[in-house]
Order: C-alpha cells, then structure tokens, then sequence
C-alpha cells in the first residue's frame, strides 16, 4: 500500500441527541483497497464456509478496578456472554475461556491511545486472532466501548480486542446502556462490520451490507419509524449496529451475518493480513464541529450478490465508496503513514 496520509473522521458525542458514539472511517482509496481485498475473497469463498457449523469464539473478559470503583460480578460476566450468543443468533457460538481480574488504577482510567490503555492490553490479552478479549473499565471521556476491526490483527496483535465500560454489562450503572448491547455492538465491529449510517445517505455502498437501509445519521434514544434517507426504507434504528439505547437494539440482518462469516474467515480463521489504517489519537477535549449539505442518494440495487448467498459481494458503484461528507458534529484528525491499523472508538454520554 502507498504511504499515504490518512483522515480518520470521529464522530464525536456532543451531545446525546445527536450520537451516541464516535467512529474512525477511511479515505475512499485506502477504504477501497481494504474492502477490494474482502470482497475477492468473499465472492470466492462464501459458498464454501457459509453451510459449515458456526464458529466457536473462546472469550477471555478482563475485570480492570481502581480498587473502588469496576466491580464486575461472574453473574454479570455469564449474563454478558449469554447476551452475546442471544445477539448473534446461534451464527457465532462464545464461550468464557476465563476472566481475569486486575487492580490497576492506571488501567481502569487509561484513555485509548494512553500508557495505562496500552499496557493493559499488552498485559492481558490471551489467544491468537481467533480469541475475543473483552476489557472492562473506565476509558473516560464518555466513551462506552471501542473495538479493533479484524484486519488489523496483522500489524497490532496486542490491540486487538473490545474494551467497554464496566457499567454496560448486564445489570450494571450505566442508564439506558446496561443491557449488555455495547458489547454487542463492538463485538460487531471486531467481526468486521461498519455502522449502519456509514457514508450517509449520498454514498453508494455504505456499510458494505445491501440489505440495512441507508441512514443520514445515528440514532439516538429509540426513533421508531426515523426515515432520513428518502427512498431507502425506514432507518434501521433497531439495529445493533446503530446508536439507539440498549432497549431499542434487536438486530443484525442476514447481510451483516453474511459479511461477518466471511470477514472471520478471512482474517480471524486464518490470520490473513489486509492493507490496515493507523490508530487515531486520543479524542480532543473540545472538539472542532462542522457541517456540509449531504444529498441523499439511496444505496444501490444492482451488482453480483456472491451466488446468491445473502451479503455477498457488491459491484460497480461500490468500488466507488468513499466517505467525504461532512456531518454535524464531526471532527478531522490527521492520521500517520503505512502500516495501518483499523480501531473503532465507541463513544456514549
């Protein structure tokens, strides 16, 4: 890959009408290449993994505490992966391989990017590509959860993993965010999926899923029958994959499970390396907002779907995707060069 430098867009939370969370996204030819290289392998592979037993995932989650404050109880850690194995439907099996539990001040506050952040990880983490590491801790700012995509494992092995706060499991202190679902949600991000208003209304392939309508935006609270992007079917606020409160999120379709498979297969199966993105710095404490008119435009209807398994592999207008508009409440960081690597940062209020 061509040393570039790279524009990571976090979407950040300024307020709880307006997101839930933040996430970094790609410049169109960085984004193009990565997704070029999953869908080859995808249109070629679907049909032969897609019939196969579900993937078992051993789960190692990390209870991080000040010493006061990040209790988690093992109930709480059952709960969590019994959500999980609800969530996904029976597509992908979790079992706890062991929770770990540390006392570490500097863990439990470490931002993302930080010493303390990093040196949890580095610490903890268990297992190869196909084991999830689940942290649990403070990592401030508001932030609910973040997650590392699959394509990065090649470069930042340490990294991988989904941190959450300790309040969002089941039964925890988080308001309207304890029912397990930003587990859920980062999980999706670890199994290669985008947000369901990546690219908003006025880009052509979006998340890369054919079957979740296009979204200008995320939800916030529970907006039943939001329709932002005319023409493209109700939003899919109900979606695990959007920003509604926990009580609001219900589901993952059949093309987000389709491109799950196949992005599990390829990168944490076999532990195929991918072209990948630098991991953002830590969020500014005053973020710089702007915003730029976005026309809608729906997401594409035609294109090869793999054999016609759900999800497959969608061409022409898709090699065109790039996210260049400009939403309320976004703020530009300046990324590094080649290597890159891929993390999703999470963020609630």
């Amino acid at each position: 890959m061509p040393s570039t430098t790279v524009l990571l867009i976090l979407l950040t939370a300024i307020s709880y009408v307006n997101a839930r969370c933040g996430m970094t996204d790609l410049p169109p030819t960085v984004l193009r290449q990565v997704e070029s290289s999953f869908q080859s392998f995808h249109t070629a592979n679907f049909a032969s993994f897609s019939s196969l037993a579900a993937p078992t995932i051993p789960t190692w989650v990390h209870i991080v505490t000040d010493g006061s404050r990040g209790s988690v109880s093992d109930s709480q850690v059952q709960q969590q992966i019994q959500v999980l194995n609800q969530d996904y439907q029976g597509k992908f099996q979790f079992t706890l391989a062991g929770t770990t539990r540390q006392q570490n001040s500097a863990w439990f506050n470490g931002s993302p990017g930080s010493q303390g952040y990093n040196s949890m990880k580095a610490s903890l983490r268990k297992g190869g590509p196909e084991t999830l590491n689940i942290y649990s801790s403070n990592p401030g700012s508001g932030l609910l959860g973040i997650a590392t995509f699959p394509s990065s494992y090649g470069s930042s092995p340490k990294d991988d993993g989904v941190v959450i706060s300790f309040g969002t499991f089941p039964g925890g202190s988080s308001p309207n965010y304890n029912l397990g679902k930003t587990a859920t949600h980062e999980v999706g991000h670890w199994l290669g999926l985008y947000h369901t208003f990546q690219g908003g209304c006025s880009e052509t392939a979006g998340d890369y899923v054919m079957d979740t309508p296009a979204e200008s935006s995320p939800a916030s609270g529970c907006p039943t029958n939001r329709d932002t992007c005319p023409g493209g079917g109700p939003d899919p606020v109900h979606n695990y994959m959007d920003y509604s409160i926990d009580s609001c999120l219900s589901e993952f379709t059949a093309g987000q499970f389709a491109r799950m498979q196949s992005q599990y297969a390829m990168y944490r199966n076999q532990g195929t390396t991918a072209p990948q993105v630098p991991p953002p710095p830590p969020p500014p404490s005053k973020p710089r907002t702007t915003t730029k008119k976005v026309t809608p435009k729906p997401k594409p209807t035609g294109g090869s779907t793999g054999g016609g398994s759900p999800g497959g592999t969608v061409g022409g207008a898709c090699g065109a995707f790039g996210s260049s508009q400009c939403l309320a409440g976004t703020m530009y960081v300046c990324g590094g060069a080649a290597p890159y690597t891929w993390q999703v940062w999470y963020k609630g209020c």
